[in-house]
């Protein structure tokens, strides 16, 4: 038997395992009949449910950690309004703005069959634990909220020291927020960043999107695989060291003034006192500044 008959017959296989089980929940009960089978086979994870929020008020840090099965979310003074989507569900946002929170302010927020991460303040740290994703688990969610826990902290004007991350499948985002230096690691997920300014940023990921947006300082170090890049920083172009390398991904900076797009893709050039630092492999690299990004 050829290889390629047995791709296919292998797709068969899963496709008629995965309408057995969308049948076997739609004629127990839709849903709450797949969260009772659920509730007896260790195999099968039911829908997330209703997302749950708890609030936690006037929260004394400085800097935030997180690990573990949680998406990140850090929004500054600038995007504390009614206005702003906050990169989160529509449900969950409109739930939010319903009373929008004051600044030292952590939502946890989860399905109701999801597990809350833990938070805690440790010698000024906001400590963030979520919990680690079953292997060999069919997961059944037809929710409109992923069954991935969120912290949402509502930072407003404070500057952080560190924030250090380090989880997959979870996305990072900052709104607004201004960091003296951050550590960002895991795969599979998106990092995204508007108006941010930083001191120093190390992003080490796998199948990492990587989305940044403000004024970067010190060095930007950003190391990804099978994913696109793109810096927009308000600092000008003579303001920068640059060291880019793209194996299999075209580079453009300087708005398109330069552009690499066969071998060998990489740039370095001299400058400073700031750094701009990528290694990527099959994806792009976009880098635009100040004095040539809105041209």
């Amino acid at each position: 038997m050829n290889k390629l008959l047995k791709f296919f017959i292998i797709c068969a296989m899963a496709f008629c395992v995965g309408l057995g089980l969308m049948l076997g929940g739609i004629f127990s009960g839709g849903v709450d009949g797949i969260n009772k089978v659920a509730e007896k086979h260790d195999w099968l994870a039911g829908s997330p449910g209703k997302m749950q929020i708890t609030t936690m008020n006037d929260m004394d840090f400085d800097s935030v950690e997180t690990a573990g099965q949680v998406e990140l979310v850090l929004i500054g003074t600038e995007f504390m309004t009614t206005d702003s989507d906050w990169h989160l569900p529509d449900s969950l946002a409109s739930t939010i703005k319903e009373n929008i929170p004051e600044e030292g302010t952590v939502l946890i927020c989860h399905g109701k069959n999801v597990a809350a991460p833990e938070c805690n303040v440790e010698n000024g740290v906001l400590k963030i634990e979520g919990g680690s994703p079953d292997g060999g688990v069919v997961s059944m969610n037809f929710s409109s909220d992923d069954g991935v826990p969120k912290v949402v902290v509502f930072c407003g004007d404070k500057k952080l020291k560190n924030i250090a991350t380090s989880n997959n499948w979870c996305d990072v985002t900052m709104l607004g927020n201004s960091f003296e230096n951050a550590s960002i690691s895991g795969s599979n997920n998106d990092v995204f960043m508007e108006a941010v300014r930083s001191g120093g940023l190390k992003i080490d990921g796998e199948c990492t999107d990587v989305s940044l947006h403000g004024d970067f300082h010190g060095t930007t170090d950003i190391t990804t695989s099978d994913s696109d890049v793109h810096i927009e920083t308000c600092i000008n172009r003579a303001e920068y060291a640059m060291d880019v390398v793209s194996e299999y991904g075209d580079i453009e900076l300087d708005n398109g003034e330069v552009e690499i797009d066969e071998y060998p893709w990489k740039y370095s050039c001299e400058g400073g006192p700031n750094k701009i630092k990528v290694k990527n492999s099959y994806g792009d690299v976009k880098v635009y500044y100040g004095d040539t990004l809105y041209q």
